[in-house]
């Protein structure tokens, strides 16, 4: 399917481009930011990574459906790539804390449990359960509450290994990505919303394998237009109401160095 191979393409390139502008995360030694940065950022930071998410969940119903179809039953030997896919990410975070293919390997073991649920309609149920972020929304209540566990800063934002990185040698790299910058990594994506989000795409991009979206465009055209239609609503939405949103909920002085402008103002891994 070509479609999806340029979708794949696009992903990449657009991860690529991101991680050059971020420099792949000494950006945040000194996060001065700029209009190349902001416009990379806006143009292709968010789409590349759900994309990149979206078709490795159609990916594994590509393979799974084709296994399917040669009667064989595939789900062990897509277990073993994950682990061989865990092994590389592992050796690769060890230079680059930024790598996603940790998170991907391990989130992608729920896959196969996934595919035992035939129902779609119960899988975009999960999928929405997973884009409302309750264990965020939890966390937000708590803290406006005055809970102290809940206004707490994010763990990423703590993380004080960036010297090695920027000045250290190759062996102070490895060890400050050996265990605090894959600490600092999984905080990211658990505290940002990221893993749950994840598995939602995951789950997204399952279902549009099964029900054939890719292969059988023109008789989604309708979806497609009203999909494009309320993605733009909710994104200019979001763009002006967040700011003010997240100001109510947290407040101009909130811990963690989150400003009333809705940006993380510190630490590795920081995103708007």
């Amino acid at each position: 399917m070509e479609l999806v191979d340029s979708l794949r393409g696009f992903a990449l390139l657009g991860l690529f481009l991101v991680h050059c502008v971020e420099k792949f995360e000494l950006y945040w030694a000194n996060p001065t930011g700029g209009p190349v940065f902001d416009w990379v950022f806006g143009i292709f930071a968010g789409k590349s990574y759900a994309l990149f998410a979206l078709c490795f969940g159609l990916s594994f119903f590509l393979i799974m459906d084709g296994a399917a179809r040669r009667g064989e039953d595939f789900r062990g030997r897509f277990v073993w790539r994950l682990v061989l896919l865990l092994f590389i990410g592992f050796v690769h975070g060890l230079l680059y804390r930024g790598d996603i293919l940790v998170v991907l390997a391990t989130l992608g073991l729920l896959m196969p449990l996934f595919d035992r649920v035939r129902s779609n309609r119960l899988l975009l149920v999960l999928a929405g359960l997973c884009f409302l972020q309750l264990p965020l929304l939890f966390r937000a209540i708590a803290a406006a509450n005055g809970a102290p566990w809940a206004l707490q800063p994010p763990l990423f934002t703590l993380d004080t290994t960036m010297p090695a990185l920027t000045g250290g040698s190759f062996m102070d790299v490895v060890r400050a990505n050996l265990v605090t910058g894959q600490v600092s990594k999984w905080s990211f994506y658990a505290e940002t919303g990221r893993l749950t989000q994840i598995i939602g795409l995951f789950l997204v991009g399952l279902v549009l394998g099964r029900s054939r979206f890719f292969r059988e465009l023109d008789r989604y055209r309708r979806v497609r237009r009203t999909a494009l239609v309320l993605a733009i609503a909710a994104s200019l939405l979001f763009w002006f109401a967040g700011p003010v949103l997240l100001e109510k909920i947290a407040g101009p002085d909130a811990p963690g160095g989150l400003t009333c402008s809705g940006r993380w103002t510190h630490g590795p891994h920081c995103r708007s």
